[in-house]
């Protein structure tokens, strides 16, 4: 994971979190991350590609539809489709996983 110094600070940063089984911790640890990467003040955006066992629609109340299955399947990301967060004194975005998938290999 890289660290957040000065001299990295206008860099963009991308993790990845992932484990070979579920019920290892992954969610609870992207939510826990995302909150306190943009309390920095840093720009954050949660992409979920849990195409099978998505649960940030409840962590974060998302209520849009749209997400990273629409895009796969050749549809359009609009702008409105990304859950804004501002519940707290600092904000993030969240790309949700979409509609349910049947198949997602």
């Amino acid at each position: 994971m890289a660290a957040m110094t000065e001299q990295n600070k206008e860099k963009n940063i991308s993790l990845m979190v992932t484990s070979a089984t579920y019920g290892e911790g992954k969610s609870t640890t992207c939510a826990n991350l995302i909150y306190t990467i943009a309390e920095t003040g840093r720009r954050t955006v949660l992409v979920n590609l849990d195409l099978r066992r998505s649960v940030f629609k409840d962590y974060f109340n998302i209520t849009s539809k749209f997400g990273v299955s629409d895009f796969l399947n050749s549809s359009v990301i609009f702008k409105e489709n990304i859950s804004k967060q501002t519940d707290h004194d600092f904000e993030f975005d969240v790309i949700d996983t979409g509609d349910s998938v049947t198949s997602p290999t």
